[in-house]
Protein backbone atom coordinates (compact mmCIF):
# COMPACT_ATOMS: atom_id res chain seq x y z
CA UNK A 1 0.00 0.00 0.00
CA UNK A 2 1.63 3.05 -0.62
CA UNK A 3 1.39 7.07 1.83
CA UNK A 4 -1.06 8.78 1.42
CA UNK A 5 1.35 12.12 0.95
CA UNK A 6 0.32 12.83 -2.79
CA UNK A 7 -3.31 13.04 -1.36
CA UNK A 8 -4.07 17.18 -1.37
CA UNK A 9 -6.43 16.81 1.69
CA UNK A 10 -3.10 15.75 3.47
CA UNK A 11 -2.69 19.08 4.72
CA UNK A 12 -6.21 20.67 5.37
CA UNK A 13 -6.72 23.75 2.20
CA UNK A 14 -6.71 26.91 3.60
CA UNK A 15 -9.81 29.48 3.52
CA UNK A 16 -10.72 32.52 5.22
CA UNK A 17 -13.61 32.13 7.61
CA UNK A 18 -16.20 32.82 4.97
CA UNK A 19 -14.77 31.42 2.32
CA UNK A 20 -14.75 27.67 5.01
CA UNK A 21 -18.68 28.55 5.15
CA UNK A 22 -19.35 28.89 1.39
CA UNK A 23 -17.41 25.66 0.63
CA UNK A 24 -18.75 23.66 3.08
CA UNK A 25 -22.34 24.81 2.56
CA UNK A 26 -23.80 23.80 -0.26
CA UNK A 27 -27.37 25.13 0.11
CA UNK A 28 -25.47 28.79 0.12
CA UNK A 29 -23.61 27.96 -2.68
CA UNK A 30 -26.64 26.31 -5.13
CA UNK A 31 -30.15 28.41 -5.85
CA UNK A 32 -31.91 25.74 -6.90
CA UNK A 33 -31.82 23.93 -3.30
CA UNK A 34 -35.34 24.33 -2.24
CA UNK A 35 -37.16 24.01 -5.50
CA UNK A 36 -34.90 20.72 -6.59
CA UNK A 37 -36.11 19.03 -3.20
CA UNK A 38 -39.61 19.56 -3.40
CA UNK A 39 -38.85 17.92 -6.65
CA UNK A 40 -37.39 15.07 -5.22
CA UNK A 41 -39.89 14.93 -2.50
CA UNK A 42 -42.88 14.22 -5.22
CA UNK A 43 -40.92 12.14 -6.53
CA UNK A 44 -40.02 9.93 -4.03
CA UNK A 45 -44.08 10.16 -2.89
CA UNK A 46 -44.97 8.64 -6.43
CA UNK A 47 -42.14 5.75 -6.30
CA UNK A 48 -43.29 4.14 -2.76
CA UNK A 49 -47.18 4.41 -4.39
CA UNK A 50 -46.10 2.61 -7.36
CA UNK A 51 -43.72 0.09 -5.90
CA UNK A 52 -45.68 -0.62 -3.07
CA UNK A 53 -42.86 0.18 -0.55
CA UNK A 54 -43.10 -1.06 2.71
CA UNK A 55 -42.74 2.61 4.76
CA UNK A 56 -41.31 2.84 8.18
CA UNK A 57 -39.93 -0.21 8.91
CA UNK A 58 -37.86 -0.09 12.48
CA UNK A 59 -34.43 -1.47 12.53
CA UNK A 60 -33.44 0.37 15.78
CA UNK A 61 -34.08 2.08 19.00
CA UNK A 62 -33.40 5.76 18.33
CA UNK A 63 -36.41 7.65 17.25
CA UNK A 64 -35.63 7.85 13.57
CA UNK A 65 -34.09 4.44 13.40
CA UNK A 66 -36.71 3.34 10.09
CA UNK A 67 -36.40 2.98 6.73
CA UNK A 68 -38.42 2.69 3.94
CA UNK A 69 -38.16 -0.91 1.84
CA UNK A 70 -38.66 -1.40 -1.80
CA UNK A 71 -38.87 -5.09 -2.75
CA UNK A 72 -37.20 -6.58 -5.37
CA UNK A 73 -39.08 -8.29 -8.28
CA UNK A 74 -37.26 -11.47 -7.07
CA UNK A 75 -37.03 -13.07 -3.79
CA UNK A 76 -33.66 -13.28 -3.75
CA UNK A 77 -33.58 -9.39 -5.63
CA UNK A 78 -29.78 -7.52 -4.64
CA UNK A 79 -30.86 -4.48 -2.58
CA UNK A 80 -29.37 -1.27 -2.36
CA UNK A 81 -28.77 1.17 0.77
CA UNK A 82 -29.41 4.41 0.26
CA UNK A 83 -28.51 6.98 2.74
CA UNK A 84 -29.31 10.79 2.63
CA UNK A 85 -27.57 13.72 3.15
CA UNK A 86 -28.42 16.93 4.99
CA UNK A 87 -24.59 17.48 7.00
CA UNK A 88 -25.70 15.14 9.84
CA UNK A 89 -28.71 17.07 10.99
CA UNK A 90 -31.12 17.58 8.70
CA UNK A 91 -33.32 15.91 5.93
CA UNK A 92 -35.25 12.66 5.87
CA UNK A 93 -35.12 9.26 4.17
CA UNK A 94 -38.31 11.00 1.48
CA UNK A 95 -36.16 13.38 0.15
CA UNK A 96 -34.30 10.17 -1.72
CA UNK A 97 -37.56 8.03 -1.95
CA UNK A 98 -37.29 8.63 -5.41
CA UNK A 99 -33.82 6.70 -6.27
CA UNK A 100 -35.31 3.86 -4.05
CA UNK A 101 -38.02 3.89 -6.89
CA UNK A 102 -35.40 4.18 -9.91
CA UNK A 103 -33.41 1.35 -8.72
CA UNK A 104 -36.67 -0.69 -8.42
CA UNK A 105 -37.17 -0.30 -11.76
CA UNK A 106 -33.49 -1.66 -12.35
CA UNK A 107 -34.16 -4.92 -11.13
CA UNK A 108 -32.98 -4.12 -7.62
CA UNK A 109 -34.13 -3.87 -3.89
CA UNK A 110 -33.78 -0.93 -2.01
CA UNK A 111 -33.72 0.42 1.81
CA UNK A 112 -33.99 4.21 1.61
CA UNK A 113 -33.09 5.13 5.91
CA UNK A 114 -33.21 7.37 8.75
CA UNK A 115 -30.97 7.63 11.00
CA UNK A 116 -30.96 9.76 14.24
CA UNK A 117 -29.50 13.27 13.73
CA UNK A 118 -27.43 16.22 15.35
CA UNK A 119 -27.76 17.54 18.25
CA UNK A 120 -29.70 14.75 19.39
CA UNK A 121 -26.85 12.25 18.41
CA UNK A 122 -23.40 12.54 17.72
CA UNK A 123 -21.87 11.42 14.71
CA UNK A 124 -20.34 8.61 16.05
CA UNK A 125 -23.84 7.47 16.97
CA UNK A 126 -24.83 8.10 13.62
CA UNK A 127 -21.97 5.88 12.22
CA UNK A 128 -23.52 3.24 14.43
CA UNK A 129 -26.73 3.59 13.55
CA UNK A 130 -25.58 2.78 9.59
CA UNK A 131 -23.82 -0.28 11.00
CA UNK A 132 -27.01 -1.20 12.95
CA UNK A 133 -29.48 -0.89 9.57
CA UNK A 134 -26.92 -3.05 7.77
CA UNK A 135 -26.78 -5.79 10.37
CA UNK A 136 -30.48 -5.81 10.46
CA UNK A 137 -30.38 -6.01 6.56
CA UNK A 138 -28.19 -9.29 6.58
CA UNK A 139 -30.38 -10.76 9.47
CA UNK A 140 -33.46 -9.87 7.78
CA UNK A 141 -33.17 -9.51 4.29
CA UNK A 142 -34.31 -13.03 3.08
CA UNK A 143 -37.13 -12.69 5.82
CA UNK A 144 -38.58 -9.29 3.09
CA UNK A 145 -37.30 -10.60 0.11
CA UNK A 146 -34.27 -9.56 -0.68
CA UNK A 147 -30.36 -10.53 -1.28
CA UNK A 148 -28.41 -9.82 1.80
CA UNK A 149 -25.46 -11.20 0.38
CA UNK A 150 -25.70 -9.17 -2.43
CA UNK A 151 -25.37 -5.81 -1.01
CA UNK A 152 -24.89 -1.97 -2.40
CA UNK A 153 -24.05 1.44 -0.68
CA UNK A 154 -25.19 4.56 -2.02
CA UNK A 155 -24.86 7.94 -0.10
CA UNK A 156 -25.53 11.47 -1.25
CA UNK A 157 -23.66 14.52 0.63
CA UNK A 158 -23.06 13.32 4.12
CA UNK A 159 -24.98 9.94 3.06
CA UNK A 160 -21.79 9.67 0.93
CA UNK A 161 -19.72 10.03 4.07
CA UNK A 162 -21.66 7.17 6.37
CA UNK A 163 -21.60 5.08 3.64
CA UNK A 164 -17.72 5.57 3.40
CA UNK A 165 -17.61 5.15 7.04
CA UNK A 166 -19.35 1.87 7.00
CA UNK A 167 -16.76 0.74 4.47
CA UNK A 168 -14.44 0.54 7.69
CA UNK A 169 -13.72 -2.19 9.76
CA UNK A 170 -15.60 -1.49 12.97
CA UNK A 171 -13.31 -1.81 15.86
CA UNK A 172 -16.07 -2.22 18.59
CA UNK A 173 -16.99 -5.49 17.40
CA UNK A 174 -15.69 -8.58 15.82
CA UNK A 175 -16.39 -7.93 11.51
CA UNK A 176 -20.45 -7.97 11.10
CA UNK A 177 -21.38 -10.39 8.64
CA UNK A 178 -22.57 -8.10 6.12
CA UNK A 179 -19.12 -6.66 5.30
CA UNK A 180 -18.14 -9.28 2.80
CA UNK A 181 -21.29 -9.02 1.06
CA UNK A 182 -21.28 -5.72 0.03
CA UNK A 183 -20.43 -5.61 -4.12
CA UNK A 184 -20.35 -1.98 -4.75
CA UNK A 185 -20.80 1.48 -3.50
CA UNK A 186 -21.55 4.56 -5.06
CA UNK A 187 -20.56 8.07 -3.47
CA UNK A 188 -21.88 10.99 -4.23
CA UNK A 189 -20.97 14.47 -3.32
CA UNK A 190 -19.62 13.99 -0.30
CA UNK A 191 -17.63 14.96 2.64
CA UNK A 192 -14.21 12.56 4.03
CA UNK A 193 -12.28 14.88 6.07
CA UNK A 194 -13.92 17.08 8.20
CA UNK A 195 -11.42 18.32 10.10
CA UNK A 196 -12.38 21.57 9.29
CA UNK A 197 -15.59 21.06 10.64
CA UNK A 198 -15.06 22.15 13.91
CA UNK A 199 -14.36 25.66 12.49
CA UNK A 200 -17.68 26.04 10.66
CA UNK A 201 -20.76 27.45 12.55
CA UNK A 202 -22.64 24.21 11.95
CA UNK A 203 -20.64 22.63 14.36
CA UNK A 204 -22.48 24.35 17.31
CA UNK A 205 -24.92 21.59 16.24
CA UNK A 206 -22.77 18.80 15.01
CA UNK A 207 -20.17 19.24 18.24
CA UNK A 208 -16.91 18.04 16.86
CA UNK A 209 -13.49 18.96 18.30
CA UNK A 210 -10.76 17.83 16.61
CA UNK A 211 -10.22 14.48 17.76
CA UNK A 212 -13.42 13.32 16.46
CA UNK A 213 -13.65 15.37 13.69
CA UNK A 214 -9.93 12.78 12.70
CA UNK A 215 -12.03 10.12 13.84
CA UNK A 216 -14.81 10.78 11.48
CA UNK A 217 -12.93 11.43 8.53
CA UNK A 218 -13.10 8.14 5.83
CA UNK A 219 -9.94 9.47 3.89
CA UNK A 220 -7.48 9.22 6.70
CA UNK A 221 -8.28 5.39 7.89
CA UNK A 222 -6.28 2.28 6.67
CA UNK A 223 -8.69 -0.31 7.63
CA UNK A 224 -11.35 -1.08 4.76
CA UNK A 225 -12.80 -3.85 5.02
CA UNK A 226 -13.49 -4.53 1.35
CA UNK A 227 -12.52 -4.04 -2.08
CA UNK A 228 -15.60 -4.19 -3.73
CA UNK A 229 -15.84 -1.59 -6.44
CA UNK A 230 -16.10 2.10 -5.60
CA UNK A 231 -17.86 4.60 -7.68
CA UNK A 232 -17.31 8.12 -6.96
CA UNK A 233 -18.97 10.97 -8.44
CA UNK A 234 -18.69 14.62 -7.63
CA UNK A 235 -20.70 17.65 -9.73
CA UNK A 236 -19.11 19.83 -12.35
CA UNK A 237 -20.87 23.04 -10.41
CA UNK A 238 -19.62 21.69 -6.91
CA UNK A 239 -17.14 23.80 -4.58
CA UNK A 240 -13.97 23.37 -4.98
CA UNK A 241 -13.59 21.51 -1.20
CA UNK A 242 -16.62 19.27 -2.66
CA UNK A 243 -14.89 18.07 -5.73
CA UNK A 244 -11.30 17.94 -3.89
CA UNK A 245 -12.85 15.65 -1.31
CA UNK A 246 -13.78 13.38 -3.87
CA UNK A 247 -10.09 13.33 -5.33
CA UNK A 248 -9.14 12.57 -2.35
CA UNK A 249 -11.45 9.59 -1.40
CA UNK A 250 -10.80 8.08 -4.86
CA UNK A 251 -6.92 8.08 -4.53
CA UNK A 252 -7.46 6.60 -0.37
CA UNK A 253 -9.16 3.93 -2.19
CA UNK A 254 -7.11 2.71 -4.98
CA UNK A 255 -4.15 3.28 -2.51
CA UNK A 256 -5.74 0.22 -0.35
CA UNK A 257 -6.56 -1.94 -3.43
CA UNK A 258 -10.27 -1.14 -4.56
CA UNK A 259 -11.48 -0.90 -8.06
CA UNK A 260 -12.77 2.64 -8.11
CA UNK A 261 -14.04 5.06 -11.08
CA UNK A 262 -14.44 8.25 -10.65
CA UNK A 263 -16.81 10.64 -12.26
CA UNK A 264 -17.44 14.38 -12.93
CA UNK A 265 -21.42 14.92 -13.46
CA UNK A 266 -21.61 17.89 -15.55
CA UNK A 267 -23.59 21.33 -15.34
CA UNK A 268 -24.70 19.14 -12.50
CA UNK A 269 -24.89 21.27 -8.89
CA UNK A 270 -24.69 19.45 -5.56
CA UNK A 271 -28.42 18.75 -5.52
CA UNK A 272 -29.21 18.69 -9.26
CA UNK A 273 -26.58 15.73 -9.55
CA UNK A 274 -29.51 12.97 -8.32
CA UNK A 275 -31.48 14.24 -11.74
CA UNK A 276 -28.22 14.03 -13.50
CA UNK A 277 -27.27 10.27 -12.10
CA UNK A 278 -30.74 9.16 -13.68
CA UNK A 279 -30.45 9.88 -17.26
CA UNK A 280 -30.30 7.01 -18.96
CA UNK A 281 -27.40 7.63 -20.39
CA UNK A 282 -25.14 8.69 -17.39
CA UNK A 283 -22.65 6.08 -17.08
CA UNK A 284 -21.57 6.64 -13.48
CA UNK A 285 -24.99 4.78 -12.39
CA UNK A 286 -25.17 2.79 -15.46
CA UNK A 287 -21.92 1.18 -14.00
CA UNK A 288 -23.25 0.68 -10.41
CA UNK A 289 -26.22 -0.70 -10.87
CA UNK A 290 -24.23 -3.30 -13.30
CA UNK A 291 -22.17 -4.03 -9.81
CA UNK A 292 -25.53 -5.65 -8.65
CA UNK A 293 -25.31 -8.14 -11.18
CA UNK A 294 -22.15 -8.95 -12.15
CA UNK A 295 -20.24 -12.16 -10.96
CA UNK A 296 -17.40 -11.14 -8.24
CA UNK A 297 -14.99 -12.28 -11.09
CA UNK A 298 -15.87 -9.65 -13.86
CA UNK A 299 -16.04 -6.50 -11.39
Amino acid sequence: MTTTSRLSSEQSRIYTPARLELEFSPAKWHADREETLERHHHQGVESTRHWKANLDVRYGDGPLQTLDLFPGPHAQSPCCVVLHGGFWRISDKAALNFIGGFLRSRGLAAVVANFDLCPTVTIDTIVDEVRELLDWVAINGVEVGIAPERLLLFGHATGAHLAAMALLQNTKSEPANWQSKIVGSFLLSGLYDLRQAPNLSVNSILKLDNVSALRNSPLFHHDFHTRAPVIIAAAQLETAEFQAQSKDMAARLRDYGTTVREFTVAGAGHFSILDAILEPDCTAMCSFVDLAFSEADDV
